[in-house]
């Protein structure tokens, strides 16, 4: 049990630390906000795709490898998405541009 002055978790488990009222006018303090934006690396991988090779480059494989990834297959017994997966996958962070890091 905790004391008057804690609460607990909405899973009882643990406590999460005193509870005090904070008035934003008294000694000027400052509040700091943060907020973290996540986009699920999958969607992004999609988005990227479709965005870059269907619709910047219109499924032209030449084109996509120029500008924007280098080592996608040029194996055409393979699918365009699955050359694409493998072309991320075999790529360094440094070298993917921003659209297809996870």
């Amino acid at each position: 049990k905790t004391g008057s002055n804690q609460t607990r978790s909405r899973y009882e488990r643990l406590p999460l630390g005193p509870l005090r009222p904070i008035d934003l006018d008294a000694g000027k303090q400052t509040v700091h906000h943060y907020l973290l934006l996540y986009r699920d690396p999958w969607i992004r991988l999609c988005s990227g795709f479709r965005s870059k090779m269907i619709g910047g480059c219109k499924r032209d494989v030449n084109c996509f490898r120029k500008i924007w990834l280098q080592k996608i297959s040029m194996d055409s017994n393979r699918s365009l998405l699955e050359r694409y997966f493998d072309g991320v996958v075999r790529s360094t962070a440094a070298s993917l541009d921003h659209h297809f890091r996870p």
